[in-house]
């Protein structure tokens, strides 16, 4: 498949924020087969917001929020990747839902509320301006930058690897539970889940301009709320509420 249609027919897409067991199974799969694609093939479309630039973030309210961290057991928030029908094309998307510490599913698949994307200045701002992170300096920053600044999207961008060290399609990412609680219990708003690109030497690089880029999220609360924390804080330290998630595979 080498344009952005789905591979079945779609289900029937619907104005709910909650997302039938049917229809995520049928969305994840869209989302693996085209994710899956040899690695240089484009999948940039998939992540044009209606304005026709590039999507930068996705919005969860605060009550949908609550209502995963109250899922009696849970220990992991996990984001799994969708590929959902649009008016125009087929557009990329993430449901988070809850689980033990076995994996069993607590709750709903909640989709997100909205598309988030700043401009380009906006996006290129420094760390302090414009992204939350409890890591030294402008770590976030750069990934969301390298994200904005991408000429392409491509297939091996969403590459990870099995347990048994086989390359697979990028699924999704899981989070400890805490990390909901700490940026909620520190905000006390929505959330977003922004898209970042991660850049590194991988195992099998042989020579310094050789480098893996790796799709990521980011987990970061409101501006106003960063803001108001920063000046609160002891000795002027920001609580930490970003979070490297585990990706999926090798996670289920």
């Amino acid at each position: 498949m080498n344009d952005n249609t789905l591979a079945t027919a779609a289900p029937t897409t619907t104005s709910s924020y909650i997302l039938s067991k049917e229809d995520f199974d049928q969305y994840t799969t869209d989302w693996k087969e085209f994710a899956g694609q040899s690695g240089e093939t484009s999948l940039k479309d998939a992540f044009l917001t209606p304005g026709h630039t590039r999507l930068t973030a996705l919005n969860f309210p605060l009550d949908r929020l609550q209502w995963l961290v109250s899922a009696v057991g849970v220990r992991q928030i996990r984001a799994r990747f969708l590929l959902m029908p649009g008016s125009a094309r087929n557009q990329f998307n993430l449901a988070l839902y809850a689980t033990d510490d076995t994996g069993y599913q607590l709750s709903a698949y909640y989709l997100p509320d909205l598309y988030y994307t700043p401009s380009a200045s906006e996006a290129l701002e420094t760390k302090e301006d414009n992204m939350y992170m409890p890591i030294p300096q402008s770590l976030a920053a750069t990934w969301a930058e390298y994200w904005f600044g991408a000429s392409d999207i491509t297939a091996d961008m969403f590459t990870t690897y099995t347990t048994e060290h086989e390359p697979t399609t990028l699924e999704g990412y899981n989070f400890d539970v805490k990390d909901f609680v700490s940026i909620l219990f520190g905000s006390g708003q929505n959330i977003s889940l922004g898209l970042g690109l991660h850049k590194y030497h991988s195992s099998t690089a042989t020579s310094e301009t050789e480098f893996t880029h790796t799709f990521g999220l980011v987990l970061q609360a409101p501006a106003d709320a960063q803001a108001a924390r920063v000046a609160g804080a002891v000795g002027g330290a920001a609580r930490m509420d970003f979070d490297m998630a585990f990706p999926c595979p090798p996670g289920t």
